[in-house]
């Protein structure tokens, strides 16, 4: 329940009423109500002064918690770690190459299926040749790069 107290004032025959909005005693013991009509300048700039304070503390609280919480989720997620925003790129690049990479990884697990079946031996020779092949792959695909770029 509000501390405020409803005023009658009775002025030339009518009545209005308003809400008390501070109570002044005046040094000769005398009392004065004030209402929001008669409110003076400085009780408004009080009160303007309090109500923007308090709409900036709560934005403020506010703020903080969201990135409070925002920080949180960021730290959990593994967003911060380093390499996360690489790997992502990485997999969204690997990613748009599509049904040609499930194809690639298959023929790689046939191969090295394939290697296994023979003695072991045979497969250092046959793993160290497919190892050269990869890696004559790769700088061909260096190689196209550089020139995509220059290109460019």
């Amino acid at each position: 329940m509000s501390d405020e107290k409803v005023v009658k004032i009775t002025k030339d025959g009518s009545t209005a009423t308003y809400r008390e909005t501070a109570v002044e005693k005046s040094k000769d013991g005398s009392t004065h109500i004030m209402t929001n009509d008669n409110e003076n300048l400085k009780t408004k700039a009080l009160r303007a002064e309090n109500a923007v304070a308090d709409l900036v503390d709560s934005a403020l609280d506010k703020a903080t918690k969201t990135i409070k919480t925002k920080a949180s989720e960021l730290s959990k997620s593994g967003a911060l770690e380093p390499g996360y925003a690489v790997g992502r790129k990485d997999s969204a690049d690997i990613g748009r190459l599509g049904p040609m990479v499930t194809d690639l990884a298959a023929t790689f697990e046939n191969t090295i299926t394939m290697i296994r079946n023979h003695p072991y031996d045979e497969q250092v020779r046959l793993l160290t040749g497919y190892k050269k092949l990869l890696e004559e792959q790769i700088n061909v695909i260096d190689s196209r790069i550089h020139f995509i770029k220059r290109v460019r």
